[in-house]
């Protein structure tokens, strides 16, 4: 697989010792039987402003010429030869040039970074019906031990700004700025209680995580009757051994009572 490399953020703090993710019933057993979870690009997520964030240009002439340095070093293949020696050797005063790099540094960080989103929830309405195909699917926790690889996973703040970075600072270390503009997120998503692992320069595959990396399984209150014996022979076939809970509707609130489900139960 090569080097991973898990982009951190000024001010991380140790994420929950459980998160969850939510999925259907055909993806939860890919993810058993692999111990795994799918790194996405920002550009495939459902809130149109993930990681769209603004760009401030370079003031005065000294940026300038900083920007100009950088996109040549740091990001050659965003421009020609031809290009890259006039960001160098001029200082650009057309706000277009500015807004034409800055909409490729956008869709470079939106279609090269890899994020796997996860959650504090584990009994959220809304995203069982949202992503767990209307409460059909399940719910895995996952642990975030020290020994996990995802005890980088980072908080996500909700506001109600735009990410702003400044075109000379990302240039020139693009990591942690990248990193604080995927975490990020509007004040509307804020019930989603969300935390996400983010990679350098890598999307669209699976991250193995270990066996014991599989903590738990909530499965949906409309899930079919079969749905406890696939799943766990899909957490058999890789030796993980999770927790499995049956969601039911509460009969007196807008809610979900999880109960574990008994070791030797092959169905509801």
């Amino acid at each position: 697989m090569g080097d991973l490399r898990f982009i951190a953020s000024p001010g991380h703090v140790k994420p929950p010792d459980i998160l969850y993710k939510y999925y259907t019933v055909e993806r939860a057993i890919q993810v058993l039987a692999t111990t795994s979870v799918w790194i996405s690009a920002p550009s495939d997520f459902n809130d149109p402003y993930d990681s769209r964030l603004r760009f401030e240009n370079p003031k005065g002439d000294r940026e300038k010429r900083e920007f100009g340095k950088a996109i040549a070093i740091h990001h050659p293949g965003l421009s020609g030869h031809a290009e890259r020696r006039r960001w160098e050797k001029t200082l650009p005063t057309d706000d277009s040039l500015y807004e034409e790099t800055a909409n490729r540094l956008r869709n470079e960080l939106r279609n090269t970074t890899g994020v796997a989103c996860l959650s504090e929830r584990r009994d959220c309405l809304l995203m069982f019906a949202h992503y767990a195909k209307n409460h059909q699917g399940v719910c895995i926790g996952f642990s975030t031990t020290d020994d996990s690889r995802l005890k980088n996973a980072h908080k996500i703040a909700y506001g109600d700004q735009v990410p702003t970075i400044n075109l000379v600072d990302i240039t020139t270390n693009d990591a942690p700025e990248s990193a604080g503009a995927l975490l990020r997120k509007a004040r509307c998503w804020e019930y989603e209680a969300e935390w996400r692992l983010v990679l350098a320069d890598r999307t669209r595959f699976l991250l193995g995580l270990r066996s014991a990396d599989i903590r738990s399984v909530i499965i949906g209150a409309e899930a079919r009757s079969d749905t406890l014996a696939r799943l766990r022979e899909a957490a058999r076939q890789s030796g993980a051994a999770p927790k499995f809970f049956r969601s039911r509707l509460s009969s007196t609130q807008f809610k979900l009572d999880i109960t574990q489900v008994d070791n030797s139960a092959s169905a509801f």
